[in-house]
């Protein structure tokens, strides 16, 4: 009786392997890995549940929209299969495809201040039939920057929420891609700050920091207007870096809900009217173009 059982048991198992070994090869995924190690059979057969796992994997990520969205236990990976030490197979955790484009887009820069779900869009994106009117010539004007047509930056002002920061991190990461140029996308209301913190705790840190952003292919304030102001700021921060950034042709854009004129009574600080305020709104002006957005709240 116990021998009839165990070749029930046999036979259903040899079912179940043959059963696999044809999902196996029906899905083709590992037509080039099975021929590269030049797998047979019975191998495919013994460890059938690893490459099970890692269809069961692939099922997951067939309709993928993104790394924001991913339904991942870990997210941005992908269970591969490989030979460990001794020469058996086994299951590896990798970054998968999705996660490597944005680590290898992540890598150029040197800040990156705004919502990693941008890096998914191409600038062609930000111009919707329902707001292309208003975008065109701004759209028009970016690439050419990134086309290395023209190195005049953009000082982007408008009404709330009608996609400024959408438009320029897409922008900054379509740039960063095509020149393959370092870039630095600032939320100006904690850098700003931060610069300030370090000149008066670390100068030759602040200094080399500084350096860096003068240096740097592109350079974006986002929310700028809104960060900490002193004589500091304006003097040794602000000023030096956005004249220093022109003399070397560099381009430097900003997003902000104020005018230059605003600026400049902001960064007048206490004087009623100050020379120091009028060179850095002088010194944006020169080195940018001016655009104004509007309308209802934008949808990417």
């Amino acid at each position: 009786m116990e021998k009839v059982q165990t070749s029930f048991v046999n036979k259903d198992l040899t079912k179940q392997r043959e059963e696999a070994l044809l999902t196996i090869k029906e899905s083709g995924i590992f037509d080039d890995f099975i021929e590269k190690y030049e797998i047979n059979e019975i191998e495919i057969m013994q460890n059938a549940s690893k490459f099970l796992s890692v269809l069961e994997e692939r099922k997951i990520c067939k309709n993928c929209s993104g790394l924001e969205n991913c339904k991942k236990k870990i997210k941005g990976t992908m269970v591969e299969l490989r030979f460990d030490n001794n020469g058996e197979l086994d299951l590896k955790l990798a970054i998968c495809p999705e996660q490597n484009k944005f680590l290898k887009i992540e890598d150029k820069f040197y800040y990156n201040d705004f919502p990693l779900a941008y890096l998914k869009y191409k600038l062609k994106d930000t111009l919707n039939e329902d707001y292309k009117p208003m975008r065109k010539s701004l759209i028009e004007h970016l690439t050419k920057i990134i086309k290395g047509l023209d190195n005049k930056g953009v000082y982007l002002t408008g009404d709330r929420q009608v996609g400024k920061t959408f438009i320029m991190s897409v922008f900054s990461k379509v740039y960063a891609e095509q020149t393959n140029n370092k870039v630095a996308y600032l939320d100006s209301t904690n850098r700003i700050r931060d610069l300030n913190d370090l000149y008066f705790t670390n100068k030759e840190n602040f200094s080399n920091l500084l350096n860096d952003l003068i240096n740097l292919d592109l350079l974006v304030f986002d929310d700028f207007g809104n960060e900490y102001k002193n004589e500091i700021v304006r003097d040794v921060i602000i000023f030096p870096l956005i004249n220093e950034r022109m003399k070397k042709h560099k381009i430097t854009c900003f997003i902000s809900s104020y005018t230059l004129d605003e600026i400049e009574i902001m960064y007048a600080l206490k004087e009623r009217i100050s020379p120091k305020a009028r060179q850095l709104k002088d010194i944006i002006s020169l080195s940018t173009k001016s655009f104004y957005l509007k309308g209802l709240p934008y949808r990417e």
